[in-house]
Parts: structure tokens; sequence; C-alpha cells
């Protein structure tokens, strides 16, 4: 499937991605964490209760608060939720507060006395001992030439999903696969959350009250209402784990944001609102150059064509574990001398059965609350929906597990094998869930942390 230029998703500076965040956070479902048969190779090694203190503590980190999302919490008179009582479908909340960490964190990082940052420092290689059981170092390398080496007594690699996974392809001495990968799955099972405009809801009465769904601001954090299949009806149905996210408008307008054009005129706005231009800001205003006619008229569509009985709802999708999608190196290197990453991003069947069948469920659902019809939209010549896309979100590259045959790391994060080495991010999870990633990462940041001052490290 066509995917973001990866130089683009990435950003390699203190704070990482969360230099372009938009905030958005919840915990993944009990649910997710689970076996499931509909869904190969689901079930992490965890359960979802022995995150949840960390989940508390991620809320603080991340500027959250309170860590609730019963969305009766939320509902209020002029905001209500819709009435989807003794059916199927629920409402989830979503919370949002934007947060850059290398800005937020810089000063407590420079006074910290056990905490040493060194920037422009980027890790060329992981060196395993002789007898590739554990690590002795690591190598850095700046693109003016300095170098620099650093031994531990452990290690944690967290440079995202597809930079771990390229990390340990890329050291090379001792284990000639990579670390990590005697079983090859490094860089397997990539998942993403696929953005799908999927249904367009025609409201029955004008006086629906949506403020709920379309977003709201309180005390300064931003609250969203969701739709999605109850746990019991997806695991009934065999399908994915999905939410719907809904806006006052066409489909057609949703679809649209899917041009390069019309998705970089967004992010230079989003941008400008925080007050700095976006990363690559040169590359989006070509973008939006080149697709000048249809940011114009997605501009004029918004502004005064938007209907208040129409909305788009767009699904983000849990994506399958799958070990063909997935980062390789290509024999191209870059300007540090290592091998460059290649992704290979693959989906198939169950997700596009979760697709039509979450969708037809919510149009029966709607339609027996009396809120309004559902058009479910038809997927293309590909065999997927016109406008669909990724979330930015990258997983799964060196998935949890407790058997080293079905996983690179164990349920401490460590990889299987080497005695002192740990990962950390996305590329950790079993499965993806529906949930934007952030917030587990930082829990599971929070776990690890705990687990290393219990080791003594």
């Amino acid at each position: 499937l066509p995917y973001y230029e990866l130089v683009a998703s990435r950003l390699r500076f203190l704070g990482g991605t969360t230099n372009h965040w938009a905030g958005i956070s919840r915990p993944l479902d009990e649910l997710d964490f689970q076996k499931r048969d509909a869904v190969p190779h689901s079930g992490w090694p965890i359960e979802r209760a022995s995150l949840d203190p960390y989940y508390e503590r991620a809320h603080d980190y991340c500027r959250l608060s309170p860590c609730n999302y019963d969305p009766s919490r939320w509902s209020t008179t002029d905001a209500p939720l819709l009435p989807l009582q003794g059916g199927r479908l629920e409402t989830r909340i979503k919370l949002e507060r934007p947060l850059r960490f290398g800005i937020e964190y810089r000063q407590q990082l420079e006074r910290a006395q056990n905490v040493r940052v060194f920037l422009f420092a980027n890790v060329t290689e992981i060196e395993a001992g002789d007898d590739g059981n554990d690590i002795r170092g690591v190598r850095a390398r700046s693109l003016g030439g300095n170098e620099l080496s650093v031994t531990a007594r452990a290690f944690v690699i967290a440079a995202g999903a597809i930079e771990n996974a390229r990390l340990l392809l890329n050291s090379r001495k001792v284990h000639p696969d990579g670390i990590g990968n005697d079983r090859g799955l490094v860089g397997r099972f990539f998942m993403e959350h696929p953005l799908i405009p999927a249904m367009e809801l025609q409201l029955a009465s004008e006086k629906t009250r949506l403020g709920l769904y379309t977003g709201q601001t309180r005390n300064g954090m931003g609250v969203t209402g969701y739709l999605a299949l109850q746990s019991a009806a997806i695991r009934e149905e065999g399908l994915l784990n999905a939410s719907a996210s809904l806006d006052i408008g066409s489909a057609d307008q949703r679809i649209a944001k899917s041009l390069q054009g019309v998705a970089s005129a967004v992010t230079i706005w989003n941008h400008l609102k925080e007050g700095r231009a976006p990363p690559t800001f040169g590359k989006h205003v070509a973008n939006l150059l080149r697709d000048m006619n249809r940011v114009a008229i997605y501009s004029y569509e918004r502004a005064f064509l938007r209907s208040p009985l129409a909305a788009s709802l767009v699904l983000e999708l849990e994506q399958a574990p799958n070990p063909s999608s997935r980062v390789t190196l290509t024999d191209e290197r870059d300007a540090l001398g290592m091998q460059r990453a290649n992704l290979h991003w693959q989906m198939g069947e169950l997700e596009r059965m979760t697709v039509m069948r979450t969708s037809e469920i919510m149009g029966l659902e709607m339609g027996r609350a009396e809120i309004g019809r559902i058009r479910v939209l038809e997927a293309g010549d590909s065999g997927w929906w016109p406008g669909m896309r990724g979330a930015w979100h990258q997983m799964g590259t060196t998935r949890m597990h407790a058997r080293p045959a079905e996983g690179v790391v164990d349920a401490d994060c460590r990889v299987h094998g080497i005695r002192n080495l740990y990962l950390a991010g996305g590329s950790v999870f079993t499965t993806s869930g529906s949930a934007n990633p952030t917030l587990t990462i930082v829990a599971l940041a929070l776990r690890l942390a705990d687990h290393l001052k219990e080791q003594g490290i």
C-alpha cells in the first residue's frame, strides 16, 4: 500500500515525533490485549490491568487531567451522548492536548544530575559482546564527523518503530542477520491505523446535538466522542477494533483531505495556529501550489457548503498483525553509512471485512436509535476506499511476545536472548487496537523504567 515518505514521518530531534503530535490520547481497550481467535497473532503477554497504574502516571507526563474516559463524565446538556442504549454501538472518549516533550522537559533534563543528553548524536551501531548474549556499547556519529561510544550495564533503544528495527538490522558484526533477528522477526508485523472515509450520516433532525462528537475544549483540553462497536459485538462478529470520528460535512470533503495539496494546506494551518512553521515547510508549500484548485474547492466547501444535516464518518481501524507487512533494509546508505529503511505496508481481507461489517452495524444502530441514516461508501477498484491513508502511527516491528518464536521482546521489553538490551515505543506493540498509541507508549516506558530500577540498573 502507498505510504508517506519515511523521512517525513519520523522527526529526529529532541522530543522526537511529539514535535508534530496532535496530542490525542486514549488507553488501549482491554480487548486489545486479549487473544482473539479471529485475529491471527493476537494476544499480548501482559494484561490491560497491569498498565492501568502506568496510564495514570502517563497522564501526568502528557499534562492530561483527569484520567477519566467514562463518556458520561464528559456529557453535558449542550453536548449530550447520542441515545445508543440497548444496542451494539457505544461512545468512546479521546482527550487531546498537544505537548512537545523536547520543549516541555528540556530544562528538567538539563538540571538532572543523573542524565546526559547528547544532541546531533545519531546511533549507528549497537555493539554485541563476542558471545552475542549481551550488548557492550553503542556507537554514535554526527553529520559533522564527531563520534561517540557509550558503554553501560543496560541499553534501551527508543527511536520509533521504523528506526528501532533499522538499528537492530544494521548491527550485524556478531549477529549476521541483525541483533534480535535470529528468527527473522525484526521489522515484521508493521502496523498502522488506516483512516478510512467509510460512511456518510444523514441526520433525521437538525436538532440533534453533535458537539461532543465534533470536539470541545474543556479546561484547556480537547474532548471528543467517537463511535465504536462494543467489545462483545467485535468478538461475536470476528472483527478488528475500530472507532469512527464524526465531522460535519459530506464524505467527499473528508476524502479530499487525503490529496497531497489539501493535506499539506491543513498541516500548514495547524502549525501556524501554534505560531510556527511545520517541518519540511517548503515541500508542503509545493504540494499546496501544485493542488491549488483542489485546495480552493475544499476550503470553499468547508466554509460555505457544510450541511448541518450531513456528517462524514472516518474509521480509525486496527490493523491485524501481519508478518508480510514489514520494514527491511535497502542497499542505499545514508550520510552516516547506515543502510536505509524500506517499508512494505500490507493489509488483507480481515481489514476489508471489518470496514464493511462495522459500517453496516453502525448504519443499523443509527436507524434503530432514530438518529439518522448512514450511506455506506464502497471500496474503489483497488479493493480499498478512496481517501484511505495512514494515521502516522507506526507500530509492531519488534513486537512483544512471551515466545521468542513469535516476538522480538518479552513481557519486560527485553530482547529475547540478549541479557541487557531493551526496546521502548510503538515497535513493541503486539496488536495495535484503534486508540492513538502515544499514551500507551508513555505508559510502557514508565513500566520499563520501574523494571530497570527493580533490577538495580
